[in-house]
């Protein structure tokens, strides 16, 4: 499973509140949408996350950006909306973390002996 964010611009269109399952519905079965969720205040813009199943992370970031293209071109209440990237996440919060520890300087197993 794959969390794939497709990031929003919208030049005053207003998002409707059915956003995510809207795009869900424009997805074609092999494309591997199990799951969206849509954040229309996230601090970088509206962001819409899809959840995928899939044998790459490459074909699920492609599998995204085509359920979310489509959707846009297929429904006019969008219109003024564009996708400005569709890409997994990497989640540096976390690996900042782990290398601030000062117990273990980041290190996720013991030293070997």
């Amino acid at each position: 499973m794959f969390l794939v964010h497709a990031r929003l611009k919208s030049s005053g269109t207003r998002f409707p509140p059915d956003f995510a399952d809207l795009v869900a519905r424009c997805a074609q079965p092999d494309e591997g949408l199990r799951h969206s969720v849509f954040h229309p205040d996230a601090p970088t813009g509206p962001v819409l996350g899809l959840f995928l199943s899939g044998p790459s992370l490459p074909l699920a970031e492609s599998a995204a950006r085509a359920v979310v293209e489509r959707a846009l071109d297929h429904h006019d209440s969008l219109s003024g909306v564009i996708l400005v990237s569709c890409e997994a996440v990497l989640p540096t919060p976390y690996f900042e973390w782990l290398l601030a520890r000062p117990d273990d300087g980041g290190r996720l197993m013991p030293p070997a002996d």
